[in-house]
């Protein structure tokens, strides 16, 4: 028994070693450690084109591996993973097919026949692991299936596990009311999957200044424009074959070829991939797989081609190293939300690869709030801290005026703060105070303060002691913060110097309070119904930016800016600005507070 076990196993590490990478295993394992300690479902968020087959894959073997040796020499447990494509797509379904072929205890199907897969396959046993691949909430029926796919899991006897794999994993967790994965005791948890080195995605396209903003008047390629003039030409005056990518509303892409013909491209060279398209007979269109080939053809006499795509086209395409290294520039009419952009042209661009020359046009609003949250999810690695991922959420919804992230995710960009009780009444709408705190000193020996202050500080200092050292640092991570608090984190990257960044911004706040002039909300870059905005200048904030020149203040900053504003050094300050009267004496005289009582605090 025990020689046949260790074939068993033997033949799953081969498997790992063969067609999985090191990053993929490592995601996997970090799965399997939430299931270990006591996770039921698991959302894994990996970057378009970084390698989700493999990640499903690894997660595959090491179920298989966490049988007993009894168990696993046992021919009618086998089967005992079920891969679900969320689309019922037959050739999403056939490529993951081949993808986890290596791989005998997987069963492929689809969201829509996951039942029926059930009762054919997992006869003598229920799946032990479930994996989804690419898990949007797309219409009332997707989410029924979800509905019916958690009361599967939810049932008295159920010991299977789930993994939800996405690019765009929000939808998920927060777009599917009473049916959402969070809504249910799984335990949920959320695990990132870190790329390597040489993956090139959507952060990465956006440092190497790759991305062309589209404005909302500017999108629809069959319009002339400046972008698209940018775009024309820098096809044609890229040296050498190529190709690039356009998606367009499913009723222009015959306007937008005679667009090209009109700039000089010859018919020979474009090509409208896809299937029964409205206004284009099935003889111009091409297949996938057709067009792989003319770009073979074209790339032999040095020649550029264009392919024209529709807003149905299918997302999970890959169109592999080469083409992506040969890819010229790309073109999204169809921009709805972030995962429209992610999971179209520029997500099709992603991999790995090292094409930094290709120009994408797209929303770069929709890029920078995709990228702020990646960069989120990715410091977090694994959590189930979702309270501050929906606040984050919520806040770069109407940070970048953006309607959502997901397919049938519609959150307002203009959401309404509902305040928390306050101790006083404010009526002035704007700031016309500013307060000087050392956050050695305990909140409640902040003598003859605005009790807002007094629970302003209190949540920051609570948020220091349960996240203490040197940590990257978001508001929506303070427990309690009260709705009418903004923080920022002042750290080495924000922080400036002479002349600009907050240093600078924060000085330049308190001399207009100081010549009794006062400050609107959108002078300090909060939307209407913050009552206090607090600045945090410490040496244990970390810029979220990795490629920063200067990550984290040194004892010098703070010192510096300690000197400018009129307090006495610490490592840690607080300037916090309020609205309306001063609630002494009910006098409106505006005034600063600087306390130098210093307590045990875990700033010391």
């Amino acid at each position: 028994m025990n020689n046949q076990a260790n074939r068993h196993r033997l033949r799953l590490q081969q498997v790992l070693d063969t067609y999985t990478f090191e990053h993929q295993r490592q995601a996997a394992s970090k799965v399997h450690i939430q299931f270990a300690s006591g996770s039921k479902a698991v959302i894994v968020a990996a970057e378009m084109q970084s390698g989700k087959s493999g990640i499903a894959l690894a997660l595959a073997c090491m179920q298989r591996n966490t049988l007993t040796d009894s168990e696993i020499c046992e021919r009618g447990k086998l089967k005992d993973t079920l891969f679900l494509v969320t689309l019922a797509d037959v050739a999403l379904q056939e490529q993951a097919a081949e993808d986890l072929a290596p791989c005998p205890n997987v069963v492929v199907s689809n969201l829509v026949h996951f039942k029926t897969a059930l009762a054919i396959h997992f006869k003598q046993q229920s799946p032990k692991l479930i994996i989804i691949d690419e898990c949007h909430y797309g219409s009332a029926s997707d989410a029924v299936r979800y509905a019916q796919l958690f009361d599967y899991l939810d049932s008295a006897d159920s010991q299977t596990r789930i993994v939800l794999i996405s690019a765009t994993p929000f939808s998920a967790m927060f777009a599917a009311g009473g049916d959402s994965i969070l809504r249910h005791g799984f335990h949920t948890s959320l695990v990132f999957h870190k790329t390597p080195a040489d993956y090139h995605g959507v952060r990465q396209m956006h440092r190497q200044q790759q991305i062309v903003q589209l404005l909302e008047e500017q999108r629809d390629f069959t319009q002339e424009s400046i972008p698209r003039r940018l775009f024309i030409s820098h096809v044609q005056q890229h040296p050498g074959p190529g190709w690039a990518l356009i998606r367009v509303a499913s009723n222009a892409a015959q306007v937008a070829k005679q667009a090209l013909l009109a700039q000089g491209f010859g018919e020979e060279h474009i090509f409208i991939v896809g299937s029964k398209l409205n206004n284009v007979d099935d003889s111009e269109l091409v297949t996938l797989a057709e067009f792989k080939r003319q770009y073979q053809n074209a790339a032999l006499f040095d020649e550029k081609i264009i392919a024209i795509t529709v807003a149905s086209f299918r997302a999970g395409i890959n169109f592999g190293i080469e083409m992506k290294n040969g890819l010229i520039a790309s073109w999204d009419s169809t921009i709805s939300n972030i995962a429209a952009v992610v999971q179209a042209n520029i997500g099709r661009a992603s991999g790995y690869h090292h094409n930094t020359i290709a120009k994408h046009f797209t929303n770069l609003d929709a890029i920078s709030a995709y990228t702020e949250l990646l960069n989120y999810l990715e410091q977090e690695d694994c959590t189930n801290n979702f309270t501050g991922i929906a606040k984050l959420f919520e806040h770069v919804c109407e940070k970048y005026q953006i309607k959502g992230f997901d397919r049938g995710l519609s959150l307002s960009s203009n959401k309404q703060l509902q305040s928390q009780p306050l101790a006083t009444k404010t009526e002035n709408l704007n700031f016309t105070q500013y307060w000087l705190l050392d956050l050695r000193i305990a909140a409640n020996e902040l003598e003859h303060s605005d009790p807002r202050v007094i629970n302003a500080v209190q949540a920051i200092q609570n948020y220091y002691h349960q996240k203490p050292g040197l940590a990257v640092r978001n508001e929506i991570e303070i427990a309690d913060k009260p709705d009418w608090l903004r923080v920022t984190f002042v750290d080495g990257d924000n922080y400036g110097d002479q002349t600009t960044g907050l240093n600078q911004d924060i000085y330049q706040f308190i001399n207009q309070i100081t010549a009794d002039n006062e400050l609107s909300a959108t002078s300090l870059n909060v939307v209407k119904g913050f009552q206090v905005v607090a600045y945090v200048v410490s040496d244990q904030n970390l810029s979220a930016n990795r490629e920063a020149y200067k990550r984290k203040l040194d004892q010098d900053d703070i010192t510096e800016f300690a000197g400018k504003v009129g307090m006495k050094n610490s490592a840690s300050l607080a300037v916090l600005f309020t609205t309306g009267p001063s609630i002494e004496a009910g006098t409106n005289k505006k005034q600063s507070v600087y306390s130098r009582i210093v307590s045990s605090s875990v700033f010391r």
